[in-house]
């Protein structure tokens, strides 16, 4: 399970980031695994650029966005 993760990979790593990310979890599934996780709405992204520079940064080469 990954709750609440993938946008603060997505913001500190970017698309190269999220696609590790879920290579490795994939990777470490058994066969016939589920991998579950909580998207966060492109609107949260948002709302946290201003935490830092960098997310601020990040978040305009972000092309993998979430529905």
């Amino acid at each position: 399970m990954c709750f609440s993760l993938t946008m603060w990979i997505h913001l500190n790593y970017g698309d190269e980031g999220i696609r590790k990310l879920f290579s490795k979890l994939s990777n470490h599934l058994k066969v016939g695994g589920h991998l579950i996780i909580e998207p966060q709405k492109w609107k949260s992204y948002k709302k946290k650029r201003h935490l830092c520079e960098e997310f601020k940064l990040m978040i305009n080469h972000i092309a993998i966005r979430p529905s």
